[in-house]
């Protein structure tokens, strides 16, 4: 059984996630790194286990593979302050219209749960379309 960790804890795993160098990100190296910058000892199922830090743990590793975490210098203080508030401006955009999605998906799942909608008929693939076309089988 996976240990729980708390939302700050979480963050914290993110945040580290997130932050991690270009070298090569492996789940021991991060379970060793929780320790050491954290104080948190966990193992790799228990990190896997919470969807936010799996899909972020994907996301750098897929972006180590690619070489895309590597950054530009920018060649003055004030083009670097522009480029930082842009993009804390569009991470705040960000946030809020994840927030956003998140109210609206709770909404939906209890229309849904009321309306005695399941899972598995959310789950259903979409129809084929029919284009009419012959040349193809």
């Amino acid at each position: 059984m996976s240990k729980k960790l708390t939302r700050k804890q979480e963050e914290g795993i993110i945040n580290l996630i997130i932050g991690w160098g270009d070298k090569v990100i492996t789940w021991d190296a991060l379970c060793s790194e929780c320790f050491t910058i954290l104080g948190i000892k966990t193992k790799r199922q228990t990190l896997a286990y919470h969807k936010n830090i799996f899909d972020a743990f994907q996301c750098k590793k897929k972006g180590i593979a690619k070489g895309q975490v590597k950054y530009r210098k920018p060649s003055s203080l004030s083009i670097a302050a522009e480029r930082i508030f842009h993009l804390e401006s569009k991470n705040r955009l960000l946030e809020e219209q994840n927030r956003n999605l998140n109210e609206k998906f709770i909404v939906w799942q209890y229309n849904l749960y009321k309306l005695n909608i399941s899972l598995r008929m959310l789950d259903e693939p979409l129809p084929a379309i029919n284009r009419e076309r012959y040349d193809r089988k």
